[in-house]
């Protein structure tokens, strides 16, 4: 996949979430594709957790997130019950996810953005 979303789906945090969701998941991730793995954690991070338009994040990122989880994930006539949803969730803030805090996500495209520095005391 060419373009801004298959440049993040081929970041090491991504492929660290896809090995981590075929060892939780075995059933889940039989006859899949890593990059439909890839494919479904991406949306989590770019279209769930932030606002696809801003790429800046969502009060309700997590509620959104675990609401598409169990259709985004669903394989083989296995749908991701709430406990699967929210364990699957934190593996994405765990490993794809995470890089995205911090950064800019606009259309896709992560940008750095430097952090202000805590004050010192």
């Amino acid at each position: 996949m060419a373009g801004p979303l298959g440049t993040f789906q081929q970041r090491v945090e991504v492929t660290a979430f896809v090995t981590a969701f075929r060892a939780t998941f075995p059933a889940l991730a039989d006859g899949r594709s890593d990059e439909a793995i890839a494919s479904n954690v991406t949306q989590v991070c770019l279209n769930d957790l932030r606002d696809p338009s801003t790429g800046q994040p969502v009060p309700d990122g997590e509620a959104v997130a675990l609401r598409r989880i169990p259709s985004r994930f669903e394989w083989n006539g296995i749908t991701p019950d709430w406990t699967m949803s929210r364990t699957i969730l934190a593996l994405a803030t765990g490993t794809a996810c995470s890089p995205v805090e911090g950064r800019s996500v606009r259309a896709g495209v992560l940008s750095h953005r430097p952090q202000p520095r805590p004050p010192t005391v």
